[in-house]
């Protein structure tokens, strides 16, 4: 399997170019890897999203620069994939939390 990798550095102010980059790399599922990059699947799809983002780091005056990769030395494809399925199965557990702080005001 191929995989994407985005590597990038943005200018720490403002900070919503920061914020903004995070949360589009999480809507697009991409994963953190070792804190060195972010990671995706290489599909059309996905390399259109990351050239998209690559440019719009630019803009911010960041540095990103987009590698396709065949492998990880140290880690398998069902390695990597595991990665996804966690990242994926923490991301779609429900947020009891106000749940939880309401049925606890509800039993005091």
């Amino acid at each position: 399997m191929r995989w994407l990798t985005l590597l990038m550095r943005l200018p720490p102010t403002p900070t919503r170019h920061r914020v903004g980059v995070w949360r589009k790399l999480q809507r697009m599922g991409a994963i953190r890897l070792r804190a060195a990059g972010w990671i995706l699947p290489e599909t059309p799809e996905t390399t259109e999203l990351f050239q998209w983002l690559v440019q719009e780091i630019q803009s911010f005056r960041g540095d990103a620069s987009l590698l396709h990769i065949d492998r990880i030395e140290d880690m398998s494809d069902e390695d990597l994939t595991a990665l996804f399925h966690k990242a994926r199965a923490e991301s779609t557990r429900p947020s009891s939390t106000a749940a939880e702080r309401s049925a606890r005001k509800s039993t005091v």
